[in-house]
């Protein structure tokens, strides 16, 4: 499983379009310190290595520690062109974001950002039962929700979300 590694030089994931050493990498040293550190649960890694497993042309990424409410848009938008799908699991850090996107508060949830879209995996403990719409999310993640076809964004022959 990989991790984002944001360099002293690049952009900050905050959005300021300052460089990560100039903005949020003092706060994010000292909330090392002061926080535990982000373990996924076996949940999640049981989720990483069926994504991986099924969608093999997929590069999967946890960034549940760096997801947030500032960071969210640049996530979003960082593998835009890239075949990188960035997987999130609900964490107090991360709340926010869920909550924003109508997630089930009482359930298990990951959230996926592939090239723009976003698709909230509800409950359960089992993420095999996302296996067939997940596909169509991977092979056309702009469509604007799973109810909605629209032939500007997949043919017809697409499978029903």
């Amino acid at each position: 499983m990989s991790t984002i590694k944001i360099g002293r030089n690049d952009i900050c994931y905050c959005g300021s379009n300052k460089k990560y050493k100039k903005c949020c990498l003092n706060a994010d040293v000292n909330a090392k310190h002061l926080a535990n550190t982000y373990e996924p649960t076996e949940l999640m890694d049981r989720s990483m290595e069926h994504l991986q497993h099924h969608f093999p042309t997929i590069t999967f990424i946890n960034v549940s520690d760096l997801l947030n409410a500032q960071s969210y848009p640049n996530l979003q938008m960082k593998h835009m062109r890239d075949n990188v799908c960035q997987v999130a699991e609900r964490i107090s850090k991360n709340e926010r974001v869920f909550k924003q996107r109508d997630a089930d508060e009482n359930g298990y949830d990951l959230l996926l950002m592939y090239k723009g879209a976003y698709r909230i995996l509800h409950g359960g403990n089992n993420i095999q039962q996302y296996t067939m719409s997940l596909n169509s999310f991977f092979t056309c993640p702009s469509k604007p929700s799973f109810q909605e076809r629209d032939s500007r964004y997949c043919s017809e022959d697409d499978e029903e979300y």
